[in-house]
């Protein structure tokens, strides 16, 4: 480091050494706040992430809830529909007995 800065120095002047190692130091000062500008992007996103992520889950548990409770409701009412399907066919069953048995007994 020594070296080339001697030999920058014998090629340049000194102020213009000067200038070079003061851009240099500014161009590091900007590279480390813009550095600082994207970890702290960098954890905002990993912040939105993990927020988007749980939110996800959530509404995915909401839906699955939901669509839990909608198949309950649709079982229950095609049980519904069954139960009573079942019952006029027996009751269907017990009108044509006893009207057969009416037919018959007179």
């Amino acid at each position: 480091v020594f070296k080339r800065l001697s030999e920058q120095r014998k090629q340049l002047g000194q102020h213009e050494l000067i200038d070079q190692l003061r851009s240099d130091s500014m161009l590091k000062r900007e590279v480390k706040q813009k550095g600082g500008r994207w970890n702290q992007l960098g954890s905002d996103i990993g912040v939105r992430k993990k927020t988007m992520k749980s939110n996800l889950v959530d509404s995915m548990r909401a839906a699955l809830f939901l669509k839990s409770e909608s198949k309950k409701k649709i079982l229950m009412s095609q049980h519904k529909t069954a139960v009573q399907q079942v019952q006029g066919v027996f009751d269907n069953l017990y009108r044509t007995v006893q009207f057969k048995h009416t037919q018959v007994s007179p």
